[in-house]
C-alpha cells in the first residue's frame, strides 16, 4: 500500500497526545501551526473536514488508478465516517479507530447513519471508549466490519494506539482483522498497483 500521512488543521502542535496533561509532543504539525497563524485563533475540527477535499485530491493525482482509504484516529475517525457517508463515491473503504461525538456541534450518529461505503470499525477497550463505538454503531442502518476489544475480553488503547501495544493477544487479533479489511483496498490480481503519476514540473 501507498499511505499518506497527512497533518489536519486541528489537534494541537504535535503528533502524540497526553489526555492527562493535554500536552503534544512529536513531530510538529506543520498544518495546525499554518492554520494557527492564518486564523489568529486554535482551528476547530469541523474545520478540519474542509481538508479532506484537498487530500483526496492529492492521493488521485498521485495514484490515479489505485483504490483509495481513509484512515482517522479519535476526532479523525469520526471526521471520516462523516466523509464517507457524504461522499460515498469518493473513497472505496474507511478504517475508523475509536470515533465518538468528539466534534463539537455535530451528531456524528445522525451524519453517519446512511454510511454505505465499506468500514472497519474499532476502538479502544476503556469505557468510554466501546460506550462512543456502540452508540455510533446502534444508528447505522448497515452494520461495518466492527472488532470491540473489550466485547471480547481484549485489550485496546484509544485510536490507532492500539496498533502499537507490545505484543498481546488484542493487538495480534487487531493486526488480523485489519489485514482482513484491507483486501477492500488490494487490487485484482488482474490489475497490478498504480506507481505514483508525478506532478507537471
Amino acid at each position: 500500500f501507498h499511505v499518506l500521512a497527512v497533518d489536519l488543521r486541528y489537534g494541537g502542535e504535535g503528533e502524540i497526545g497526553n489526555r492527562k496533561t493535554k500536552e503534544r509532543t512529536g513531530t510538529r504539525n506543520e498544518t495546525w501551526s499554518s492554520a494557527l497563524a492564518l486564523l489568529g485563533r486554535e482551528p476547530t475540527a469541523v474545520e478540519a473536514y474542509g481538508d479532506f477535499p484537498a487530500i483526496l485530491a492529492w492521493a488521485r493525482e498521485l495514484y490515479p488508478k489505485s483504490k483509495l482509504g481513509l484512515v482517522g484516529s479519535s476526532y479523525s475517525a469520526s471526521l471520516v465516517l462523516v466523509w464517507g457517508a457524504e461522499h460515498p463515491k469518493s473513497v472505496d473503504a474507511l478504517y475508523a479507530f475509536s470515533p465518538g461525538e468528539w466534534i463539537d456541534g455535530w451528531s456524528i450518529a445522525e451524519k453517519t447513519k446512511h454510511l454505505s461505503v465499506p468500514c472497519f470499525f474499532t476502538c479502544g477497550s476503556s469505557g468510554p471508549d466501546t460506550e462512543q463505538a456502540k452508540k455510533l454503531l446502534a444508528k447505522l442502518e448497515t452494520r461495518p466490519t466492527v472488532y470491540l476489544p473489550a466485547d471480547e475480553g481484549q485489550d485496546g488503547l484509544h485510536g490507532v494506539g492500539s496498533l502499537h501495544m507490545k505484543c498481546d493477544a488484542g493487538r495480534t487479533e487487531l493486526w488480523k482483522r485489519l489485514d482482513a479489511a484491507l483486501t477492500w483496498l488490494r487490487p485484482s490480481p488482474s490489475s497490478p498497483p498504480s506507481a505514483p503519476t508525478p506532478s507537471p514540473k
